[in-house]
């Protein structure tokens, strides 16, 4: 076991966020292969912890490589599962990405191509949300985790893995960070998922300099049965989700999970209506539909 991270007291977002907690990034035997996030100890009076399946940037099988995000999110009442065990996380910055010739979405074509075989599957969601509601009915969880309220969410490469499973019936909201979809080989996902949506969906972009803007943006203007939120900010590629507490983004990700997945309606104020606090935020441009519809 270790101690992710302590959060205690923190105003310094003036979002509304409720303060967060004491928050566990783990590994089990029961479930070799995936990182747990939970928070340390239940509030008196809380409900059970909503699931959240994370599939990682790069489709990497490193289940502490969005720490920072995935404690944050896990210290406000969620019961995050993990893509890869705990290794070494990257020391320092990430190296300058080799120069690639065209538009953002040419160079990401350029460099899905040339990257090899993706070390995780999209079908290893599933696995994590399988465990998890089994891990609600028995063991030192029970009663802890809702096996009925229940999150995919990637970053990237990650991304496309948890729209790929988005049609699964017992998922209530993707959400999609720096992600889109697009003809590539390492994952097994293409336009027609989005037809397969049924519940909302969420995409978090980081400008016309992210790599994935237009694919994110083609999938937005194609979904039209679910209800979907795109916001963009100029955070680039990286969407600063391995800063601390997740950075500015980890504050709208938590507050969507809090209004799905908590039924929040004051969560749910940050995105619906034209005064939404999302929308009043300096630096996100915001794009919605369906939303208004949804509560």
């Amino acid at each position: 076991m270790r101690l992710a991270s302590l959060f205690a007291a923190l105003s310094a977002f003036a979002t509304g966020v409720v303060d967060a907690r004491e928050a566990v990034m783990e590994e089990t035997s029961g479930l070799p292969g995936y990182t747990i996030y939970r928070p340390a100890q239940p509030l008196e009076g809380e409900a059970r912890w909503p699931i959240v399946a994370w599939a990682n940037g790069s489709c990497a099988n490193l289940g502490n490589s969005y720490a920072s995000l995935l404690t944050e999110i896990a210290s406000h009442g969620y019961f995050v599962v993990a893509i890869g065990p705990i290794g070494e996380p990257p020391k320092g910055p990430p190296p300058p990405r080799q120069a690639v010739a065209g538009t953002p979405e040419e160079q990401l074509r350029t460099l899905v191509a040339t990257s090899g075989p993706a070390p995780t599957r999209p079908e290893q969601l599933i696995d994590a949300i399988d465990w998890a509601i089994a891990a609600s009915r028995a063991g030192p969880f029970a009663g802890r985790i809702d096996p009925e309220r229940v999150a995919v969410a990637g970053h990237s490469c990650g991304g496309l893995q948890a729209i790929a499973v988005s049609d699964d019936p017992r998922i209530d909201t993707t959400i999609a960070l720096n992600s889109g979809i697009f003809e590539q080989p390492r994952v097994k996902v293409d336009k027609s998922a989005l037809d397969r949506l049924h519940a909302p969906i969420a995409y978090f972009i980081g400008g016309p300099g992210d790599i994935a803007y237009a694919n994110a943006e083609d999938d937005f203007a194609r979904i039209t049965k679910v209800p979907v939120l795109k916001a963009n900010n100029d955070f680039g590629h990286g969407g600063r989700l391995r800063e601390e507490r997740g950075g500015p983004t980890a504050v709208w990700v938590v507050r969507w999970l809090d209004w799905i997945l908590k039924d929040d309606a004051e969560a749910g104020k940050a995105f619906v209506g034209p005064d939404c606090g999302l929308c009043r935020e300096p630096g996100w441009q915001v794009e919605r539909k369906g939303l208004g519809e949804r509560r």
